[in-house]
């Protein structure tokens, strides 16, 4: 997989779980009419090109760290080891790209909406 390819792959993941996680949190919040407003709309529209752009630059500098640390480490990625990692890495990098944008939406989330009650 090409560069430019894993840069779409990680932009349109973070945009992914963007939008399905603010409509989440925008019906969760308010209900049906909480999801159909303006503040909703804008929110999410705009938080996905910014999700994709932080998120998804993080992600890619993970993974260009993690990429040469199992190259330093195993060397041929065309051994049986080799393969095994890249395999394990693969999964555990995807768990954290999840992560970091399920934790960049709720940060997101609460610095906007979610207010502390008197």
């Amino acid at each position: 997989m090409s560069m430019d390819q894993q840069k779409q792959k990680l932009g349109r993941n973070a945009t992914i779980i963007w939008l399905g996680g603010g409509a989440i949190l925008f019906f969760y919040d308010g209900g049906i009419s909480n999801l159909i407003s303006l503040e909703s709309l804008v929110f999410l529209f705009a938080g996905m090109f910014v999700a994709a752009i932080v998120v998804g630059g993080v992600s890619l500098w993970l993974l260009k760290k993690q990429a040469r640390y199992l190259m330093k480490k195993f060397g041929n990625p065309t051994t049986e080891a080799g393969k095994n990692a890249q395999i394990l890495g693969g999964y555990i990098f995807y768990g954290i790209h999840c992560l970091l944008c399920v934790l960049f939406l709720l940060w997101s989330y609460n610095s906007f909406y979610w207010n502390a009650a008197p």
